[in-house]
């Protein structure tokens, strides 16, 4: 867990971490890095990085979490503030449309074989779009989230893994082309059933 306030010397300190971090892990594996290397690397002191982090884990969490909310500050902008995504464009669009330029800590989530951080920071994201309408309710909630959440984290990771060779649009097309198989496979089934 982390415990980072609010001030901005908390938040610097996390951030010489996490840069600590990212040049440790072009040397060696996360599993091979521990506290005293990260705090040696960031010149900070380790009572510094107790008082921000329980673990090492933990600074890939946070930078996770705050990408993740600046993903859906940046969602709701365009989607309900500037209106410029249509509901057929779905949230894929304007979702892929952030990590196109942000995408750095997924990679990096990757690479170290932590891709269920990107799980609960999606998850976290999503709680804080929805306190934003504590009125609307959504039927079978917690399906919805881990709907989203599968479809998110699972489109995200492969287009990273591809080097984000597919555009944005593309992907809402692929997504959208998914969706259509279903039927196309399940009419072709049946239809073989009936010969």
């Amino acid at each position: 867990m982390y415990h980072i306030s609010n001030d901005k010397r908390s938040r610097s300190s996390a951030m010489f971490l996490y840069e600590a971090l990212l040049v440790l892990l072009k040397q060696k594996s996360l599993t091979h890095i521990n506290v005293s290397d990260v705090v040696k690397q960031a010149e900070i002191g380790r009572t510094t990085f107790y008082r921000c982090f329980d673990s090492i884990e933990d600074i890939l969490q946070y930078q996770s979490d705050i990408i993740f909310e600046k993903c859906g500050t940046y969602m709701h902008r365009m989607v309900v503030v500037e209106k410029m995504y249509k509901p057929d464009d779905t949230f894929i669009k304007v979702f892929l449309e952030f990590w196109s330029s942000h995408y750095s800590i997924i990679e990096t989530l990757i690479a170290v074989d932590r891709t269920h951080i990107i799980h609960r920071s999606f998850k976290h994201m999503l709680t804080g779009l929805k306190a934003q309408y504590p009125d609307i309710n959504i039927p079978y909630y917690d399906y919805f989230v881990e709907v989203r959440t599968a479809i998110a984290v699972t489109l995200l990771t492969q287009w990273i893994k591809d080097e984000r060779s597919v555009s944005p649009s593309q992907l809402v097309e692929v997504f959208k082309d998914q969706i259509l198989l279903d039927q196309f496979l399940y009419d072709t089934v049946i239809k073989s059933e009936e010969k």
